[in-house]
């Protein structure tokens, strides 16, 4: 009996330290999620928190009330794309083409926004606290300026 708790601890001991060790192991979103975005354009109110998709082009993609905190989408073409209520929080968004997108009501609280493009993009009740809007194409098409943190300046 003492020797199937001994192993039984060995092993959670192993497996946390493995865990603790080795972040990049344990991740945060769905692979199932992730599939169906790449093979429909489309994955509304999936899980895909710290996913890696820079360079992908999911322009029209339906992705409201999608989880993409701390995702990484440099470079991504989301133009057209629908994000509405979808979470953007710490989310790199650099040079992201997210133009006549619907961000209506998405939270993009700390996101990088530098050199995005948001020409025509829906903003309406987004929430841009600390992002980083530096030389990104506002709404209208104006140039941000360098330090544009939480609105265009």
């Amino acid at each position: 009996m003492k020797t199937a708790v001994k192993t039984r601890y060995l092993t959670f001991i192993l497996t946390a330290c493995v865990v603790l060790a080795c972040p990049a192991l344990v991740s945060a979103f769905s692979t199932e999620d992730l599939n169906t975005l790449r093979q429909t354009n489309a994955c509304s109110r999936c899980n895909l928190s710290e996913a890696n998709l820079s360079w992908s082009d999911f322009s029209g993609a339906n992705l409201s009330r999608t989880n993409l905190s701390g995702a990484n989408l440099h470079r991504t073409n989301l133009q057209g794309a629908n994000l509405s209520r979808t979470g953007l929080s710490s989310a790199d968004l650099s040079v992201a083409d997210l133009s006549g997108a619907n961000l209506t009501r998405a939270n993009l609280r700390n996101a990088n926004l530098n050199r995005a493009d948001l020409r025509g993009a829906n903003l309406s009740d987004a929430s841009l606290d600390g992002a980083d809007l530096t030389w990104a194409t506002w709404t209208n098409g104006r140039t941000c300026r360098q330090n544009s943190i939480g609105e265009c300046k």
